[in-house]
């Protein structure tokens, strides 16, 4: 009995620990490198501008086109290691968009969302959202992966460059020490099976016998 309700805590804490990583909208903190102009906080602060938005309006902008020094980069890190399934974003439309996934220092995957996605046309103009989730703005298909970080920029187009929004949607991978906490678990359960089975079990014959 001891041995079961010991089984017991370690399962709960396990579910406890798993259950925390259900997929959903991955914090990030992010840095810049090279130019760029807006608040820096717009590219994760959850606000969405619409389609055909002014593109330095509610966004972080860059590129050649702004400034005469290195077009930035934008680091957004996770704080850990998270499986990420998918992207929601608002950009500026008739440029490439690039989101460089690493774990640590290894680069594992590179997204593009083209200029020739959306609706945005050039004409238009503003800023063309897209998700990798639903489908809207006609993104690439996207590949999940592992990733800690991602860096975000641009190329190619007009050398105007903006991005009102970058949002992530994936789960936290559990740590080692959360599977090894798993199969402790179920080695407690495998040893209460197996010391239940072996108890010996008095009839009434043995009783009287005794």
């Amino acid at each position: 009995m001891k041995s079961i309700r010991l089984f017991s805590a370690f399962a709960f804490a396990a579910v406890t620990a798993l259950g925390s990583a259900q997929a959903g909208v991955i914090p990030t903190t992010v840095t810049a490198t090279g130019n760029y102009g807006g608040s820096l906080s717009a590219i994760n602060d959850g606000y969405f501008p619409s389609d055909y938005t002014y593109w330095q309006t509610n966004s972080v902008y860059f590129g050649p086109g702004v400034s005469t020094g290195p077009t930035a980069t934008f680091n957004m890190s996770f704080g850990g290691l998270y499986n990420v399934t998918g992207i929601n974003a608002a950009v500026d439309n008739n440029d490439d968009y690039i989101f460089s996934f690493y774990n640590g220092a290894n680069l594992v995957e590179t997204y593009t969302y083209p200029a020739s996605a959306g609706d945005v046309t050039a004409s238009q103009g503003g800023q063309q959202n897209f998700s990798t989730i639903t489908g809207y703005g006609g993104p690439p298909v996207f590949t999940a992966v592992d990733a800690t970080n991602v860096i975000v920029t641009a190329a190619n187009g007009d050398n105007l460059y903006a991005v009102g929004e970058a949002e992530f949607i994936g789960s936290a991978v559990p740590e080692p020490s959360t599977w090894a906490l798993m199969l402790a678990g179920f080695g407690g359960l495998a040893l209460a099976g197996r010391r239940k089975q072996k108890k010996p079990r008095f009839g009434r014959q043995d009783a009287v016998a005794a």
